[in-house]
């Protein structure tokens, strides 16, 4: 038993470094997890209720600053899954989950956002999985290491998927998607535009991949992507831009120790303006967990080119990674220690102006304790603290927060 266990554990930190996130699910597995996993169920219909609560508490930089302005926030985002099971090859699913933003000072950061998704999986020939989903929603988040605080940005789109599940557990799967993306008017950069002039735009494109279930619920997978941004804004066409990616990589669990997604992918992105700087690279994210006894280890990783809110910058190389333990001082206790670390480069956009060259590093340490209440779920609290160091003088700030959560993830 111990030997496959630190070979996990050796894998989460050789593999931490290139990964990006694939979710593929068969279509008989996830029958099985709806009919027979569903905790309510009306009539023919399963449903998946759940709430979650972050950021409650006290934060001392909501605008993250250079200047601190405290405030108490919160947010409020209870959701409700349902799916109808339908002759054991057909699968109709919608949800529902309404989010409130709470600032107890701030009252113009305040938000209700909405999200609204249909499904359809249908099973053809035994073989064949026909799927299409519609999707608006609408997230108060932060949008990147550009934007400090929380912004409003929505989703509306379909994704449209074919999939072929062979008998020995290997899928080949052509995804087609489009998506307008639009995002609140804040004014991110002081005399620069907002977040609606200059990010709003369609993302549309197909990606084909090939998954083998190659362990016990875990695909080893292949695969490619192409995309097109096209901006909202005549002014910003010079950001549209078409963009590939390959990538490969594998999904767990393994047994009961270890759990995520592993994957190494190369990216090109041209922008279709003459004069743009481009880019060409290693791309991936992470997210692994590995149950060592009392002890939980994670590890997460994450390199992309993301767009600048800046009106004189195209893109910027953001690369974060971050490793956290957990220690279970009982059945019903557990203390938790996380540490990321983040830089955001813009010499890749080798744009010439007032960002040239410049670099930002960004911290973040976070402290605290989970109460198990029901099963899985626990209660925490959390301290963390945030520091931000950039090459422009003067933009270095920090920010700390102490609130409570609600995690399904005990």
């Amino acid at each position: 038993m111990k030997k496959p266990i630190l070979a996990a554990a050796a894998f989460i930190l050789l593999a931490a470094a290139f990964l990006s996130a694939q979710t593929y699910v068969s279509f008989r597995d996830e029958w099985e997890a709806v009919v027979h996993n569903a905790p309510w169920t009306l009539g023919p219909f399963r449903l998946f209720p759940s709430l979650s609560l972050r950021n409650v508490g006290y934060d001392d930089n909501i605008y993250f600053g250079v200047k601190r302005e405290p405030d108490y926030t919160g947010t409020f985002s209870p959701e409700l899954k349902v799916y109808l099971p339908i002759g054991g090859t057909i699968l109709l699913s919608a949800s529902e989950n309404p989010e409130y933003t709470y600032y107890v000072r701030e009252s113009a950061r305040r938000s209700f956002d909405n999200s609204f998704s249909a499904g359809l999986k249908a099973l053809l020939l035994s073989r064949f999985v026909l799927s299409g989903q519609y999707q608006d929603g609408s997230h108060r988040r932060q949008l990147s290491p550009e934007v400090g605080i929380l912004v409003t940005d929505r989703s509306r789109g379909w994704d449209a998927g074919l999939s072929f599940e062979t008998a020995n557990q290997t899928v080949f799967g052509l995804t087609l998607y489009s998506h307008d993306l639009t995002f609140e008017s804040y004014q991110a950069d002081p005399g620069g535009l907002t977040l609606s002039e200059a990010l709003n735009r369609t993302e549309s494109g197909g990606r084909f991949e090939i998954d083998y279930r190659a362990f016990y619920k875990g695909y080893v997978f292949l695969g490619a992507e192409t995309s097109e941004y096209e901006f909202d804004s005549t002014s910003m066409a010079w950001r549209n831009a078409v963009g590939r990616r390959y990538f490969a990589g594998a999904r767990f669990p393994v047994g009961e120790s270890i759990e995520g997604t592993v994957s190494l992918g190369y990216k090109e992105f041209r922008p279709r303006a003459e004069g743009q700087a481009d880019f060409s690279g290693f791309v991936g994210s992470a997210d692994l967990s590995a149950r060592l006894g009392r002890i939980g280890l994670r590890a997460r990783f994450g390199r992309d080119n993301v767009f600048s809110t800046y009106t004189d910058v195209l893109f910027f190389i953001d690369t974060t990674m971050g490793a956290g333990a957990s220690f279970y001082l009982t059945d019903f206790i557990r203390l938790d220690y996380d540490f990321d670390v983040g830089v955001s480069d813009y010499s890749a956009a080798e744009t010439g102006g007032a960002v040239d060259g410049r670099t930002d590093r960004h911290t973040t340490h976070a402290a605290g304790f989970v109460v198990r209440i029901f099963r899985t779920t626990g209660l925490g609290l959390t301290w963390n603290k945030a520091f931000w160091t950039s090459t422009v003088p003067g933009w270095d700030r920090q920010r700390s927060f102490i609130g409570a959560y609600l995690t399904y993830r005990f």
